[in-house]
């Protein structure tokens, strides 16, 4: 098992995501969307009242991550057409056939709290972010403020709300930006997508993927200074 980051390494990790990104290239945001198989979402729908339940975060990214089997979420993807001027999300998805769309600001108006968690690769040029939004003062929250950076929601690089209220989105060239959302979530009403293009196996992977420990591009380097940059 690999052992837990510090604070300060997280902090390191960050600064190496913004080092990553064109922090001026951003699109508008319309939705959170997530990616299932069509039975995932029936099931939910049929046995669940509607209510899909937060589950324990795995190991995908950094396996020292300190949120990694401790914080509990929904994983959503924001980013948008490479392109897109009207927030469209990305056509095609590998983790299912049917998305869930939901209005990205409805959840940041429920969990403003913004963190970033991770940055990693899988060994090709993209690159993943993942961000956290938390309830304020709740017990996601309490965990993220203790271990992992705290962002301004209408002052970051990754996703935030401008000065008229929409959310835009980095459009940073091999970039993808991921929110774990840490509430419960009814969604009855919400728009079911079906039949989205698969890529590769079109599910998810048990246990989560980790990082590729070669990329020097998101993995640790204890030679750089933790630089205050949030």
């Amino acid at each position: 098992m690999s052992a837990e980051l510090a604070s300060s390494e997280v902090a390191i990790l960050y600064g190496k995501a913004l080092d990553y990104i064109d922090e001026e290239s951003h699109a508008p945001c319309r939705w959170l969307y997530r990616n299932k198989p069509l039975e995932y979402f029936q099931e939910i729908l049929a046995s669940g009242g509607g209510i899909m339940k937060t589950y324990e975060k795995d190991n995908s990214g950094d396996p020292g991550s300190p949120i990694n089997l401790k914080l509990k979420g929904l994983s959503f993807t924001a980013s948008v057409q490479t392109g897109s001027t009207t927030g469209e999300p990305l056509p095609s998805s590998p983790f299912g056939n049917t998305r869930l769309l939901v209005p990205v600001l409805e959840l940041l108006e429920r969990a403003p709290n913004m963190y970033f968690a991770d940055v990693y690769c899988h060994g090709h040029p993209l690159h993943h972010v993942m961000l956290v939004l938390t309830r304020p003062e709740s017990e996601a929250d309490m965990l993220c403020a203790t271990h992992i950076p705290k962002l301004n929601i209408s002052d970051n690089p990754f996703l935030f709300r401008d000065s008229s209220g929409s959310v835009r989105v980095s459009a940073s060239e091999n970039l993808m930006v991921h929110v774990l959302y840490t509430e419960d979530l009814d969604i009855k009403g919400y728009v079911l997508k079906r039949n989205i293009k698969p890529v590769g196996t079109g599910s998810s992977s048990s246990g989560g993927i980790p990082k590729n420990h070669s990329c020097s591009t998101c993995n640790l380097d204890h030679a750089l200074n933790v630089r205050n940059r949030f």
